[in-house]
């Protein structure tokens, strides 16, 4: 098991993963390419970013089939059923 990051702000001090992760918040449920787009990076970095937000606690992903989406943890941004795209839903759980 991977050595569990720091959870506090230090872990943002790095502008690109500062990047990725305010982009999450501002649109969750993105995946790795879209984010990506989004933020003129490569979907490799944020998925790089990404890892290191989640191991964090700041963050958490969705698996919905080979596709990855990105969530801020907050419990009130997870994504509701009502607000995912159906064929989603029974993924989201």
């Amino acid at each position: 098991m991977g050595r569990r990051l720091p959870h506090d702000d230090s872990l943002l001090e790095q502008a690109t993963r500062r990047k990725v992760f305010e982009a999450i918040h501002a649109q969750p449920g993105g995946n790795s390419a879209t984010l990506g787009r989004r933020l003129a990076f490569s979907p490799s970095n944020v998925i790089w970013h990404g890892t290191k937000l989640e191991k964090a606690g700041l963050i958490h992903t969705h698996l919905i089939g080979r596709l990855r989406t990105y969530w801020p943890s907050e419990p009130k941004r997870r994504c509701p059923i009502e607000e995912c795209p159906t064929n989603w839903a029974r993924f989201l759980g």
